[in-house]
């Protein structure tokens, strides 16, 4: 550390009579050649994080095509577009997503999630056209650790034009009995003309009959589906194709039927309380349909359930009374009430009864 005196002013002392000068010390500047060292050494400071940072690698994504135009398809066809990802940075690119805009429609399948500098991988896009119609415009995300642009976008694009329109596309059948043939019919009208015949109607279930004929002004077809009794119990479905020779193309639609069971039960399980005091319960047992079907009687299969059958206020309604006692160390499973009809599809209806602890 440098110093350096200055001279300052004189002065008298007032009772001794002295004279005394005073001095002012200061902290000498430093001399020119280290004023220079330290600009040098910060310009060499700055230059080097500059340089740092220039040379800093980074992943780049490019697709040079990011926008597919299918045109106009049938709905048969199949869509699909390949897409080159490459990376035009100097690190690994990396792709973390894909997150297509229809996921119920479309689909991908990428070649490789590492991309070296330089390289570039699949992407291969489907779009399934049965999913969608009309206008089709679907967005894919991609997501990577491209820093300057992280999620880049490419499209999908066209028309989807049914070869078959089907009205209605879709058949439900409410609430019909079990015994009950039911028509409904389906109108299908070719948009390819009819050199694209069709000549049958199939399905996987047995509950159902078609009949096809062409209708009377010859651009399509009027479809007749017909139930077939005995139906099963609850709601079914099925799948409907129609179709010409093999090399035709085909349409499809759905039939959906709920037939409501013969006999309803509530409770479908009966639960007593853990106690040994006697207790009661009732099952009710309504009739839905107008078939000449009746409850017979009802019964239990022993332990501590007893059971008693009586005709409810209504035709085709029942009150089955249960009595249990003595269940303080039962709990769980404890019988069955079983309730025998002339029903020759369901001819007994099982309702487990069951014991458990007293609430609180």
């Amino acid at each position: 550390m440098h110093f350096q005196v200055v001279p300052g002013l004189c002065f008298r002392h007032a009772e001794t009579g002295r004279s005394h000068r005073s001095v002012e010390v200061s902290r000498a500047r430093p001399r020119a050649p280290f004023r220079a060292i330290s600009l040098w050494c910060r310009c060499v400071f700055f230059l080097l994080i500059a340089v740092t940072t220039c040379t800093a690698g980074t992943a780049s994504l490019f697709v040079e095509q990011p926008e597919a135009d299918f045109g106009v398809v049938y709905d048969d066809a199949v869509i699909e577009h390949c897409f080159i990802l490459e990376n035009r940075g100097d690190e690994t690119l990396l792709i973390e997503k894909i997150e297509p805009g229809c996921g119920a429609c479309s689909s991908y399948e990428l070649e490789t999630a590492s991309v070296a500098p330089g390289k570039t991988a699949a992407l291969e896009v489907s779009i399934d056209p049965c999913m969608v119609d009309g206008e089709v415009l679907d967005y894919i995300a991609i997501r990577s650790n491209d820093p300057t642009n992280p999620v880049l976008l490419i499209t999908m694009a066209g028309s989807v034009v049914p070869r078959f329109e089907v009205r209605p596309k879709a058949v439900f059948m409410d609430g019909i009995g079990r015994m009950l043939e039911v028509r409904e019919e389906v109108h299908i009208r070719s948009n390819v003309g009819l050199h694209a015949p069709l000549s049958r109607a199939e399905s996987d279930v047995g509950w159902l009959a078609f009949s096809l004929a062409a209708e009377h002004d010859a651009e399509g077809y009027e479809l007749a589906i017909t139930t077939r009794p005995p139906l099963p119990e609850g709601l079914s479905r099925a799948d409907v194709t129609i179709s010409g020779d093999a090399r035709d193309p085909k349409c499809k639609l759905q039939v959906s039927m709920y037939v409501p069971p013969v006999f309803a039960v509530f409770p479908e399980k009966l639960e007593f309380e853990a106690v040994a005091d006697r207790q009661t319960r009732i099952i009710f047992v309504r009739q839905n349909t107008e078939e000449p079907v009746m409850v017979l009687s009802a019964e239990t299969d022993g332990g501590p359930v007893k059971c008693e059958i009586e005709s409810g206020p209504k035709p085709g309604n029942y009150h089955i009374y249960v009595y249990a006692a003595d269940l303080a160390e039962l709990c769980g499973e404890i019988g069955t009430v079983v309730i025998h009809t002339d029903d020759p599809a369901r001819p007994s209806i099982r309702v487990p009864v069951a014991a458990a602890a007293p609430g609180p």
